[in-house]
């Protein structure tokens, strides 16, 4: 098909070669400027860099990092069920002591030493209400993980699904955006042909107004493609963080 095409517009521009070269500005007002598009990237590439930027995404990775760390909280609870106490103490202090030389002498001294002590202990207090509930609290606190990680997967599928959509979208405008700016340079080839003919008198008025109407609509829809690839392109660019031009310009490692 595209051989087709190249073809008439070969014809198209041999016609125009055939016909008087006189007024040279026709072909100036009529030929349309090139836009050319950089080649997108593989879709996985945009999308895994979208979602390492996704403020959404982000919130809810790190909803469920709380929520894993509040079930280990909630697993080791049993902790709060056993205490450990300690005390020293240093300093001076009396000590009393008595001595007998005979069985009818007795002595008692009085001396001033310094002395440490140090106790430890080990208790267990039990709240019946939290024991039996203990198994209920880490369930809940399991249930809240599965469910922060179920809204994390459902927003991740919806997002790709989201973004694949406007990828494709994408991807066939740019294809028809191509195709398009062939049809424009063919309309363009057909209108100067017509201007010079209907000037040389070869054809009627009505002929060079049907060329100047297709040119027309095929103007209004290559600037409308061209304004959504251009939407496109600065979507994707703007949420994946990518530059596309720089991307294209990037030598493959061999």
């Amino acid at each position: 098909m595209k051989k087709v095409r190249y073809f008439i517009l070969f014809i198209f521009f041999i016609r125009i070669m055939g016909l008087s070269a006189q007024d040279a500005s026709i072909d100036s007002i009529y030929n349309t400027a090139q836009y050319n598009f950089p080649v997108l990237p593989p879709f996985s590439a945009i999308y895994d860099s979208i979602v390492s930027r996704s403020p959404q995404i982000l919130k809810l990775k790190q909803v469920v990092f709380e929520s894993n760390l509040n079930l280990g909280m909630v697993k080791k609870d049993w902790m709060n069920y056993f205490s450990l106490n300690s005390a020293y103490s240093y300093g001076n202090g009396a000590m009393i002591s008595s001595s007998s030389a005979a069985a009818t002498t007795s002595a008692l001294n009085v001396s001033n030493q310094q002395s440490s002590t140090y106790g430890a202990g080990f208790g267990i207090g039990l709240n019946l209400s939290s024991i039996f509930n203990y198994k209920t609290r880490v369930k809940m606190a399991k249930s809240k993980v599965d469910q922060t990680q179920y809204e994390l997967d459902n927003s991740l599928q919806e997002l790709k699904y989201k973004l694949f959509e406007q990828y494709t979208q994408l991807e066939m405008n740019l294809n028809a955006f191509k195709e398009n700016s062939l049809i424009m340079e063919m309309s363009n080839a057909q209108i100067v042909i017509s201007e010079k003919e209907y000037r040389q008198g070869l054809i009627g008025i009505d002929k060079l107004i049907v060329a100047r109407q297709q040119y027309s609509s095929a103007l209004v829809a290559y600037e409308s493609l061209k304004r959504n690839c251009k939407l496109g392109v600065f979507y994707f660019e703007q949420l994946s963080g990518m530059d596309f031009r720089e991307n294209n310009n990037q030598t493959p490692e061999e």
